[in-house]
């Protein structure tokens, strides 16, 4: 009996199903993402955790004393976004501009949270297709080795200098 997607062991949604006689096929998808679009997607996270930490009341304070501004370097409390992402934005650019790519349920994450379309799924949906059509629909082609090929002998070159 095949099942739906996995839950995993910390409750959380795989992408990985669980077929008839044990096989369990996952999905891992990494996007190569330009420079540009992911200064504008940790731009876009900071827009909405600015947002989110004025509707939660938290404001940096500062005294002016003496004519001295002074700001007091309080953390501020983790916004809904960072709790839904489970991670803050430091991490998150940390994330972002790592070498080898993103995963798939880091970029769709980001994509549901921040209400922007980073890749189609469309786009996505096609990439899969031709991969599997690659292997699915390419004829076979098994070749025999040739009667003609003959095993090269190497000699080895004996040295006739004196030493």
């Amino acid at each position: 009996m095949t099942t739906d997607l996995i839950t995993n062991r910390y409750h959380s949604l795989t992408p990985s199903r669980l077929l008839d006689g044990g096989i369990t096929v996952s999905t891992p998808i990494y996007f190569n993402i330009p420079t540009d679009t992911l200064k504008a997607v940790l731009n876009k996270f900071r827009e909405v955790k600015q947002k989110q930490l004025i509707d939660l009341g938290w404001t940096e304070t500062s005294s002016n004393g003496t004519g001295i501004q002074v700001t007091d370097n309080t953390a501020p409390p983790m916004t809904p976004l960072e709790q839904s992402l489970e991670m803050s934005e430091s991490q998150l650019r940390l994330l972002l501009f790592q070498r080898g790519g993103l995963q798939e349920r880091i970029v769709l994450k980001l994509q549901q949270l921040l209400d922007i379309q980073i890749v189609p799924r469309s786009e996505i949906e096609k990439t899969m297709t031709q991969w599997l059509d690659h292997w699915y629909n390419e004829p076979k082609r098994v070749t025999a080795p040739s009667k003609t090929t003959r095993a090269r002998s190497t000699r080895a070159k004996v040295s006739t200098d004196a030493s």
